[in-house]
């Protein structure tokens, strides 16, 4: 997922209307990439990191924040349908990917 225009009371909002409706129930990660909304203006305000981690704090899976997708320069491409497998770790992430192969007939 990424937040492209939401401020981030806007976001909070949206991800937390979506973990009430079930959409992350039996997820194995979340992946969030950089932002490209607007960030907090003033000291004090909610910023964008802990909008993301009160609406999505005690979520059963790990979640990672600012991975290098979306709108925001440097950009993985993701492709839809390919299996995936994604490692962080503190500063780093390797990510693999790989379409499924067809399976033989019979």
């Amino acid at each position: 997922m990424e937040n492209c225009e939401l401020a981030p009371c806007e976001l909070m909002r949206a991800l937390l209307g979506m973990r009430l409706a079930g959409v992350f129930d039996g997820l194995a990660g979340l992946v969030l990439g950089r932002s490209s909304g607007p960030d907090a203006m003033a000291d004090g305000e909610l910023d964008y990191q802990a909008a993301v981690q009160q609406a999505l704090a005690g979520l059963a899976c790990p979640v990672v924040l600012d991975a290098d997708i979306g709108h925001v320069p440097p950009q993985w491409c993701l492709l839809n349908g390919a299996w995936a497998r994604l490692e962080v770790s503190e500063g780093t992430a390797l990510l693999q990917q790989c379409h499924p192969l067809p399976r033989a007939a019979g």
